[in-house]
């Protein structure tokens, strides 16, 4: 079908970029497709055309996947295509499904694959309307009937009816599966973590045979999911006694409303209403970025800005007190948020160090932060650091025990263990909406001003140069040593390494009859020596 027919029949285009060797693809693309049909059906055919943009490794996995597809797709041998798509559509992992106007090819939505997978009946499509926090808030609706929360500072307690015990967290293999799927893996050398049985052999398919692997004891999301129940519901009793205008609000994850009143019969505190639609638990997903099968707790203002996104630490902390702040640093054994910002989408300085260590380097970080947060320019003597924007724009972790992200850095940016002091801490500025990662020498210190000149060389563009020059340094050292090599060779051989000598016999025979009738047969035989040089 030609794009003008597209457009001439559909609103809306969706390239799915995916492939069949990918979990989260194979776990995704029957939902797309139950999707696209129940869809197409309700609008009469003449609301999406769906594309299939391939990654596949080769023709015949691209016939077979795309075989059970009722799309379109781009031919698999258009390869050059399929890389400009990739780059135009910012594609950095798979699935993902950019959506753009039939008609005028514009990109409404570069990804809402996500989107998708929280609202697999498509009742929120084409997904253009994004509501304010404050509007969503405003138009709760209680199970219980209305109350007043205009005033108050609210922790948005979001939470699953139920968990099967021993099940584990989502899979960092690239299934993103939460199923009990017996044990989980690291990998040793990649620093693969929480790897499920399946996405394990994936992985090892692709490691060199000398990667092992290990296995770590299952996680209990239950009870972390009655954990952080308990920990707010200390806090929320104190706030109630202290007068202090705090509630919390349940956003049940119930798929029915008979498991949703269950639910809501669980806790204290008020609960939105049951709705057929999902409508408050999709908005508020969207929003926070949150699956619908975790326990998560946010915590927001009377003025709906948002004081911790990630606040189940901080509430369980004994020592913590209203209003429950972010983190200025986090660890990433526990949380991707710092100052309320992810690690996925924005630069951060990350330590790695031991716990003991951790403590003091996160003095440090914090008063770095704060300088780097200031209203006003702060100068050392290298350096002076203008006045930030409302939202940091380096975010700061420690790393004092393995984690996904950790993991992640790591294989990114490997550093050589033996030219740093045993136990010394390692720095790495990580950059993940760009996969840049750069690795702080062994001789930079932890200081203040160590950290902000690290800080700002790597916003001037410094660190990115200097790795560039040690990178092509290195390639051209790896050309000079294998030529090097070669040259070696040459002087080290022997002449008959250089030459060969070449003996070519030929032979002629001759036959002549004299007067008398007399046959006579003359063999001459001729011997050649050449010296040729070896190819």
């Amino acid at each position: 079908m030609s794009t003008a027919a597209i457009a001439a029949t559909k609103k809306h285009v969706l390239l799915y970029f995916s492939a069949s060797w990918c979990p989260p693809c194979q776990r995704f693309t029957p939902k797309l497709i139950d999707f696209c049909e129940t869809h197409s059906a309700a609008t009469n055919n003449t609301d999406i055309e769906i594309v299939f943009i391939s990654n596949d490794r080769d023709e015949a996995s691209f016939n077979a996947y795309f075989g059970k597809m009722p799309f379109l797709a781009l031919p698999y041998a258009q390869r050059d295509r399929v890389a400009s798509l990739r780059e135009r559509f910012q594609v950095r992992g798979i699935p993902s499904l950019a959506l753009l106007d039939a008609a005028t090819g514009e990109t409404l939505n570069f990804n809402i694959q996500p989107l998708l997978n929280r609202d697999p009946r498509g009742l929120f499509f084409p997904y253009k309307e994004v509501r304010s926090l404050k509007a969503v808030m405003d138009q709760l609706q209680l199970r219980d009937g209305q109350m007043d929360l205009s005033e108050k500072t609210i922790a948005l307690y979001l939470d699953a009816p139920s968990f099967k015990p021993n099940m584990w967290g989502k899979c960092s293999g690239g299934c993103g599966d939460f199923a009990a799927r017996g044990v989980r893996f690291s990998c040793n050398t990649c620093k693969y973590f929480n790897v499920c049985e399946i996405c394990m052999e994936t992985i090892a398919n692709t490691h060199d045979s000398t990667h092992d692997f290990t296995q770590h004891p299952a996680l209990d999301l239950l009870g972390d999911s009655l954990s952080l129940r308990n920990a707010l519901l200390e806090k929320y009793n104190a706030a109630k006694e202290q007068g202090l205008a705090f509630e919390a609000v349940m956003v049940s994850f119930a798929q029915t409303e008979q498991e949703h009143t269950e639910h809501a019969a669980s806790v204290p505190w008020p609960t939105v209403a049951f709705d057929e639609r999902f409508e408050t638990a999709f908005l508020l997903a969207r929003e926070f970025d949150l699956e619908y099968d975790e326990t998560n707790l946010v915590i927001v203002d009377a003025q709906r800005n948002v004081i911790n996104r990630d606040a189940a630490l901080v509430v369980k902390d004994a020592d913590s007190t209203f209003p429950f702040s972010a983190p200025t640093v986090s660890d990433l054994k526990d949380s991707v948020y710092a100052s309320n910002l992810s690690l996925q989408h924005t630069p951060a300085v990350v330590v790695f160090t031991s716990a003991t260590q951790a403590p003091e380097i996160k003095k440090t970080l914090t008063a770095v932060a704060m300088q780097l947060n200031t209203t006003t320019s702060v100068c050392t003597d290298d350096v002076c650091v203008l006045p930030s924007s409302s939202k940091p724009d380096v975010i700061f972790f420690t790393e004092t025990a393995d984690s996904n992200y950790g993991g992640a850095i790591k294989y990114n940016a490997p550093w050589n263990v033996d030219a740093y002091a045993p136990n010394a801490p390692v720095v790495v500025l990580a950059n993940f909406p760009r996969r840049e990662f750069f690795v702080a020498p062994p001789t930079m210190g932890l200081t203040q001003e160590d950290v902000l000149q690290f800080i700002a060389d790597f916003k001037s563009g410094k660190l990115k140069e200097l790795k560039d020059a040690k990178e092509k340094a290195a390639k051209e050292e790896e050309v000079k040593v294998a030529e090097g090599g070669k040259e070696n060779a040459l002087k080290s051989a022997t002449p008959a390494q250089f030459a060969q000598k070449v003996t070519t016999t030929t032979t002629n025979t001759t036959t002549s009859t004299d007067s008398k009738g007399v046959l006579t047969t003359v063999v001459k035989t001729t011997t050649s020596v050449e010296i040729r040089p070896v190819v």
